[in-house]
């Protein structure tokens, strides 16, 4: 995976170079920076997805990721919840919140996102439930 993702960051810089404003780009971009670890390029990737293409949800799902690999709770809960804002029904960002929540000690929100989640995704909701009350 390491080399294939040191090509494609190079691939996508010169896409980015070609179209800047092409759907995605910068998103791919930050997926490839983070699974190298390159938290921090990664973030500046999805904030530049995001400014571009501020509907991007996936997107804002990734910045919180890339935040909460950097133990930037608060950050990373603010763009979960921007995710849920551009699509509501995204279990995946429910899921993350509820968990980032559980990991800051905030039971009652973490409760308040597994409520939410049990009527979009059953499997995640009770996966959530068991990460509250281990």
């Amino acid at each position: 995976m390491l080399k294939r993702d040191i090509e494609a960051i190079k691939v996508y810089k010169q896409a980015i170079g070609i179209e800047p404003d092409l759907h995605g780009v910068h998103a791919s971009l930050g997926d490839a920076y983070f699974r190298l670890g390159l938290y921090h390029e990664a973030l500046n990737s999805y904030k530049e997805e995001i400014r571009r293409h501020p509907d991007s949800y996936m997107t804002y799902w990734w910045l919180g990721s890339a935040y909460g690999m950097l133990d930037r709770r608060y950050d990373e809960i603010e763009a979960y919840k921007q995710a849920i804002r551009i699509k509501p029904d995204y279990a995946r960002a429910h899921f993350s919140l509820g968990l980032t929540y559980a990991i800051i000690g905030e039971i009652d929100l973490a409760l308040r996102e597994y409520r939410i989640l049990k009527d979009l995704d059953e499997e995640w909701a009770k996966t959530l439930f068991k990460t509250i009350y281990k």
